[in-house]
């Protein structure tokens, strides 16, 4: 059984806060038990005194220890008598673990995204991000968008399957599809489907890469190197064009400008699939809301509702025809059509 989140009761509205404000101690607590290799330590040498542990790790132990009592109650680490392993939960931040988070909470932690977040009042304020935003960073840093793609690829890896469950046309286009792992699934799930990456070309050369692995869809893939918002680097015959993680990054006003490229080389009866993140209705607590902060620190803008995408995609030709949530992620595939269209799938 998985610990629970909170074991005390909020009894006021200045408990709530400081709830809101301790989650970012946490998270500093999470990065620092990853960086000083805590979670390898204890699966190799299993329960230990948090003495003896930063011994190990090269840490002060009454600093040390502090970090390992605030990740108990969240399973990352148990204790018995004083001795600490690691908990269900932080089994999860070793590499080899299926679902592994160690990428992801190495891209928590660093600079990059660490400046972001402390600069979200000026971005908030100013409409732009540090550097310009992520993706001209990247270029600029090879070693950062190394492990961008590696985290973008885990977080992929268990979104694909779902994804390619659904039933695609014969050609599909990925939009900024990145190394390739969402149409490589695409493509083993459909044998008779083709497809295309578009994608920068500093992006579009570790595609290239990926796909040429992959033995069991070769012939059927070509990269594009070209820009998704230039309609002619667009092909204008597929029957699906797909935007996983795409739109969340873009203004409002950048989105209707791709959505009425793609809408522009679509053929009829051509379908666009989205999938991103959507917040849900109501106010309940939903990975979309946390990860808008991190897209409106990095991009200027965040997370949307069904009914934001719905007006966008109206004003660009579009109306929904399918909706299928949840995704692993949290994610949610819109399955999008020319309103032009009859073709209407069930909901």
């Amino acid at each position: 059984m998985l610990p629970q989140r909170m074991t005390h009761r909020r009894s006021s509205p200045a408990d709530a806060i400081h709830d809101l404000l301790a989650a970012g101690w946490r998270a500093q607590a999470l990065r620092t038990f990853v960086a000083f290799g805590c979670p390898q330590q204890l699966t190799i040498y299993g329960p230990m005194m948090a003495d003896e542990l930063a011994v190990r790790v090269g840490a002060v132990a009454a600093a040390l220890e502090p970090v390992l009592v605030a990740l108990e109650p969240f399973g990352v680490v148990a204790q018995t008598e004083g001795h600490y392993e690691l908990g269900p939960i932080g089994r999860v931040l070793l590499d080899g673990e299926p679902d592994s988070m160690a990428t992801a909470v190495a891209v928590d932690a660093h600079p990059l995204w660490q400046e972001a977040m402390q600069s979200l009042h000026t971005t908030i304020r100013t409409g732009r991000p540090p550097h310009g935003g992520l993706y001209g960073y990247l270029d600029q840093h090879p070693d950062v968008a190394e492990l961008f793609d590696l985290y973008m690829a885990r977080r992929t890896l268990r979104t694909a399957p779902a994804v390619a469950t659904h039933e695609f046309g014969d050609r599909v286009v990925d939009l900024g599809g990145g190394t390739g792992i969402m149409l490589a699934h695409i493509l083993r799930a459909h044998p008779r489907t083709t497809g295309w990456v578009v994608e920068r070309e500093p992006v579009a050369k570790r595609a290239t890469a990926h796909l040429a692995e992959q033995a069991d869809i070769q012939g059927r893939w070509e990269v594009i190197v070209g820009d998704i918002f230039a309609a002619g680097d667009i092909p204008s015959d597929a029957t699906d064009y797909l935007a996983a993680s795409v739109l969340h990054n873009l203004s409002d006003e950048a989105t209707g400008v791709l959505l009425a490229t793609i809408r522009e080389v679509m053929p009829p009866g051509s379908r666009l699939r989205l999938v991103d993140m959507v917040v849900p209705p109501g106010a309940a607590p939903d990975p979309s809301r946390d990860l808008g902060l991190r897209m409106a620190a990095m991009f200027g803008a965040g997370e949307r509702r069904l009914g934001q995408y719905a007006a966008l995609l109206q004003k660009a030709g579009f109306r929904i025809a399918e909706v299928a949530h949840p995704l692993p992620w949290g994610l949610t595939l819109i399955t999008c059509i020319s309103d032009e269209s009859d073709e209407i799938e069930a909901m």
